[in-house]
């Protein structure tokens, strides 16, 4: 079947053999050289192969076999008026591939300043400092048009997180069968659980409410600034950095992370450890805290208190004290008795202090609160220079 708009036309079809599938590949890349623009429904899996027609969706049906095969290629043309609401999207979302059809830009400053002096006293000082601001946003992003307009890419962040707004923890279980419902996540859920906020008013709560929360998952902005200071042969040097305008999600789930080789915070579920901060603070019929950290304690994962939402969403900015030294040089009357030309002792700490408003873990890792943790050290060394 096809729709035809100015200039462009609209392939739609409904098959369920990879042969047909072919053939349908042949025709258009035989007329047209490559496939231009192809109109699929956007919610469309490789799974729907036997979905119907109707006048307001056109799937485009492909065989999973065929990816790769062809260098799908998509251009953008005038919308369709002829029939209803049909989405023009990315053809990527059926086979898998992917393509240069949204645009983004990114801007910043990067600033850096030195400072050095010395004094007739033998006292001499030294700064450095550096900041930078990066930002990227999508002016394009290949996407419907949704009825709820916070749910749109374009305008937002390149690294904007959607999740969902959560007002509370349920009471008990007669105030969560009074709330809008949350069925969708696929877990019962009741007393102690997340209360999310129904933000279209349709009555219950879905991906349709989701909206933007919280800043990048990418700090937007990097600094960092040191001293150093001297004098007859002693020197003390503080070198501390920070980031600002980040975003991080605890991780409340009970997956296993390959690339960590851990499982997220949800306890007891596939052995998981109990943190203190959980069991200091959690929802119980003993201590129905609605905004206890933690809701009620489960044997299994329960999806409802899964979500991403401003529920486990936390301030991923700090300041660390990243290194400070102290330092002696001995006099080279002395290391020259010894046929050294400079002997210098000195003592280092690493990653001594840390300020943030997140304080269950080092806020570098982030929501990866059973990662390796930033390790503190201390060093005495001595550096030596022969003649």
């Amino acid at each position: 079947m096809t729709y035809e708009a100015p200039g462009v036309e609209y392939y739609s079809l409904n098959i369920t053999d990879g042969e047909g599938c072919r053939k349908f590949y042949e025709t258009i890349i035989e007329k047209y050289g490559r496939i231009d623009i192809l109109v699929n429904n956007a919610g469309i899996t490789r799974d729907a192969m036997t979905r119907k027609m109707t006048d307001e969706m056109w799937d485009l049906v492909i065989d999973v076999d065929l990816k790769g095969i062809f260098n799908l290629t998509r251009y953008i043309g005038p919308q369709m008026e002829a029939k209803g609401s049909g989405a023009i999207v990315n053809i990527s979302s059926v086979v898998g591939e992917y393509g240069n059809i949204g645009q983004a830009r990114s801007k910043g400053i990067d600033i850096q300043a030195d400072y050095k002096q010395a004094w007739a006293s033998g006292l001499w000082a030294s700064a450095r400092a550096n900041f930078t601001y990066s930002t990227g946003k999508y002016d394009v992003y290949e996407e419907p048009t949704y009825p709820e307009s916070y749910r749109q890419h374009a305008g937002r962040s390149i690294r904007q997180t959607w999740g969902y707004i959560a007002e509370r923890l349920f009471v008990d279980d007669e105030d969560a069968a009074n709330s809008p419902s949350q069925a969708a996540f696929g877990s019962q859920y009741g007393g102690g659980d997340i209360k999310y906020t129904d933000v279209n008013g349709d009555g219950v709560i879905t991906n349709a409410d989701m909206v933007p929360i919280g800043y990048p998952t990418s700090p937007e902005i990097i600094y960092g600034f040191g001293v150093s200071l001297g004098h007859k042969g002693f020197d003390f040097s503080v070198f501390f950095q920070g980031l600002g305008r980040e975003s991080f999600w605890i991780d409340a789930t009970s997956a296993y992370s390959t690339k960590y080789n851990k499982y997220g915070t949800a306890p007891f579920v596939n052995n998981g450890q109990l943190l203190k901060a959980y069991s200091d603070s959690h929802w119980s019929e003993d201590n129905r805290d609605i905004y206890a950290l933690y809701p009620r304690y489960s044997a299994y994962e329960n999806h409802n208190n899964t979500q991403v939402s401003t529920w486990w969403m936390r301030d991923g900015s700090f300041v660390r004290l990243k290194q400070m030294e102290f330092g002696y040089t001995l006099p080279q009357k002395l290391t020259n008795k010894i046929h050294i030309d400079n002997l210098r002792v000195y003592f280092q700490g690493n990653n001594l202090l840390c300020w943030s408003k997140f304080k269950l873990w080092d806020p570098e890792l982030a929501g990866e609160g059973f990662n390796y943790p930033i390790q503190r050290t201390f060093n005495i060394g001595v550096n030596v220079t022969f003649k």
